[in-house]
């Protein structure tokens, strides 16, 4: 009666949980036991052991993921899904992702998951359904993060967590522009599948990886600093044309940079100085570059004529660029 009974209960898992069911039938058949599938053990010594046993820099594709990407693999603690296989020629950067996975969970507590797909359906059909990676990944706590990559979709970057576990640590504007930023068509297609995933890993990573969180995703786009190098530069010669005023007394000061202060001084500090700062505190060069850049724009053009003409001992008609007649 005993084999019968684990025949039974290994063909209700199998149809509630098919994903397990090699696994489970080959533990149920008379002589067939194996040894048990290794757990993914947060902060354990069974964790530790198991990273020993499998080098993170071995190219496991064939033998771990199984033929049909819609079903998990069969053996448990995997961190990288490549279904997709975006790491298929580059096996040394899958290890540096899974290593950087490894550190921030042994860190901290909370466990990256990425998985990758290649085709029409998304998930369900080019990789697990979400149901099934929640499952084969386990929730056993809350500190799970679950990011899809597929290249078939309008943004490649997906994010499956629990919103109020991770809210306090990444709130989701910074979810939303980790997929904004590396997971739209044009990084794609300028940096390739696989850079726009290991940018949003280590993104994710880094954040998850820091007690107090990430209120902004670290480091700074191309974008934005293009666009801090236009607030400084245009703030810069706005500031120096209005500044500029002569007057035969030697006096070069001038109300215009005060009418002007209430546009230059948000516009210069919001654009181009705070998001350098608030982004990568650690690396304040393009702080100070800017800092330069404003400083020589508002030199260079208070040492030309000013844009608002001369002030001649009061001739407002010569300040405005009148005549003398």
């Amino acid at each position: 009666r005993a084999p019968l009974a684990a025949a039974l209960a290994a063909a209700t898992l199998a149809w509630s949980a098919p994903a397990f069911a090699e696994e489970a039938l080959a533990a149920a058949s008379p002589g067939g036991g194996s040894a048990p599938a290794t757990e993914t053990l947060v902060g354990t010594a069974a964790e530790d052991e198991r990273d020993e046993r499998v080098s993170p820099s071995a190219p496991r594709f064939g033998d771990v993921l199984p033929a049909d990407p819609s079903r998990v693999p069969a053996r448990r603690g995997e961190t990288v899904l490549d279904y997709g296989r975006v790491f298929a020629k580059t096996p040394e950067v899958l290890a540096k992702v899974r290593e950087d996975i490894a550190f921030v969970e042994r860190s901290t507590g909370w466990r990256l998951r990425v998985v990758t797909g290649n085709g029409p359906g998304g998930v369900g059909a080019a990789m697990p359904s979400a149901n099934d990676l929640y499952r084969y990944f386990g929730t056993e706590n809350r500190k799970l993060v679950i990011m899809t990559v597929d290249e078939f979709n309008g943004n490649v970057l997906d994010f499956y967590n629990d919103q109020s576990a991770l809210a306090p640590i990444v709130p989701k504007s910074v979810v939303q522009e980790i997929r904004g930023r590396y997971g739209n068509k044009y990084f794609v297609d300028e940096e390739g599948l696989e850079e726009a995933t290991v940018a949003a890993a280590t993104a994710m990573s880094g954040c998850l990886g820091k007690a107090e969180g990430c209120k902004f995703v670290p480091g700074l786009s191309q974008q934005q600093r293009e666009f801090s190098l236009i607030a400084v530069c245009s703030g810069g010669f706005l500031f120096g044309a209005a500044s500029r005023g002569v007057t035969k007394s030697g006096d070069t000061s001038s109300p215009w940079a005060a009418v002007f202060g209430f546009i230059w001084i948000p516009w210069v500090v919001m654009f181009g100085f705070y998001p350098l700062y608030a982004r990568q505190p650690e690396d304040l060069t393009p702080l100070w570059e800017n800092l330069a850049i404003f400083a020589a724009c508002v030199l260079v053009t208070r040492a030309g004529s000013g844009v608002f003409g001369t002030d001649d001992e009061g001739d407002a008609g010569r300040t405005l660029g009148g005549s003398d007649e």
